[in-house]
């Protein structure tokens, strides 16, 4: 099945704004914390409980190319829901705030659906944290069929509402990329609920593997499905098979999507993921080949400068390493596994005094402290 792409609309309907401002009070250009919870199903219908997890997926999917926008990952909002004993599709206005605090999240997206008569109604609420008030929302109704371009327009409003311009949403190209098939939409959720990427327990990811699987049979030419069967694959080392795979996108990406401009950030994502496949499998020669083609597509990607500059550290060649993880920064500069990285690799080349300021950038905008305590252990060691 060739993948129709379609383009959705820009301009939000007056019906489809649930507050009474849609804006925050934040510059376009300031970096923001998002956390989408898991959407909550108000219908009896539990064998649709599928879609908490696949729209909310869904929107994290399509928001995270968004300029000054951090998406808070599924694998830290399930962690800290647990260990507070939260139920995170139970989360309501008046505790939305409370939560998001604890997420490091400065807004938050709680979100419901209702399904009846072969139809869908989405709605969403973005909700301040520092307020707790809702600064914004949207809903959306439409057939079951058209989930997708639904999601699209929810993805779009959120973003309006965060002050992007209709001309920026432009060049984000927000679109359909995911499949037009249901069935293969529900084995993908199923997977996305099982594993959420991070999580590194083999059961799980096995799991998750035979929902990827089941969703490419129902639809060949799923892109999504291809990519993250592959990072699955990758996780547990099966590394030849999720290489077969991430080609098998780069295929897809090559051939089956009509819109150029998708094709190519579609082919982009697959050559950074087959080199970074290489570079675990210790060939780095493979993994610079690779990663300079999607670099060729999109040469400013913070994520993929800071993949070279581990390639180059692997090499041994330290210089190209520094250049490589600055450039990622001077691109994002809250890029905190950046700043960390390039600590690393001055301390190792004996530049001692960038190492500090480094490893300080790192921990003073190290939001949800992944590579603090390792930065301040560093700065010990070299103070």
């Amino acid at each position: 099945m060739r993948i129709a792409i379609r383009k959705i609309p820009l301009l939000l309907s007056v019906l489809a704004v649930l507050s009474t401002g849609t804006t925050f009070s934040y510059s376009a250009e300031e970096t923001r914390i998002l956390a989408i919870l898991p959407f909550k199903n108000l219908t009896s219908y539990k064998s649709m409980d599928w879609l908490s997890e696949g729209i909310a997926s869904s929107l994290i999917t399509k928001l995270s190319e968004a300029e000054n926008l951090i998406i808070v990952e599924r694998y830290y909002i399930e962690k800290v829901f647990e260990e507070k004993k939260l139920e995170m599709a139970g989360i309501a206005e008046a505790t939305a705030a409370d939560a998001g605090k604890l997420l490091g999240a400065n807004i938050i997206v709680l979100g419901e659906f209702q399904y009846f008569n072969q139809k869908i109604k989405i709605s969403l609420r973005l909700i301040d944290v520092n307020t707790g008030k809702i600064e914004g929302g949207a809903e959306e109704v439409g057939e079951l069929k058209d989930i997708f371009i639904l999601e699209n327009k929810l993805s779009q409003n959120i973003l309006l509402s965060l002050g992007k311009s209709t001309e920026e949403l432009g060049q984000l190209d927000i679109v359909s990329v995911n499949t037009t098939s249901i069935k293969a939409y529900e084995e993908y959720s199923m997977a996305k609920k099982v594993w959420d990427g991070k999580s590194v327990e083999p059961e799980n990811i096995r799991k998750a593997i035979k929902h990827y699987e089941k969703a490419l049979k129902y639809d060949k030419d799923f892109f999504l499905a291809a990519m993250e069967l592959g990072d699955a694959l990758g996780e547990i080392a099966e590394f030849d098979k999720a290489l077969k795979w991430f080609k098998y996108a780069l295929k897809l990406g090559k051939k089956t999507i009509e819109d150029k401009n998708i094709a190519e950030h579609c082919q982009y994502k697959a050559y950074g993921k087959i080199s970074l496949t290489y570079f675990k499998k210790g060939k780095f020669n493979k993994a610079l080949e690779n990663l300079k083609k999607a670099l060729k597509i999109h040469p400013r990607c913070p994520i993929s400068h800071n993949l070279m500059g581990h390639i180059y550290k692997k090499k041994g060649e330290m210089g190209k390493a520094i250049t490589a993880y600055r450039k990622s920064i001077e691109i994002n500069p809250y890029n905190t596994k950046a700043h960390y990285d390039l600590g690393v690799v001055l301390m190792e080349a004996g530049e001692t005094l960038e190492a500090i300021k480094a490893f300080k950038k790192s921990i003073e905008i190290d939001y949800f402290n992944e590579f603090s305590d390792k930065a301040q252990k560093y700065l010990k060691e070299l103070s």
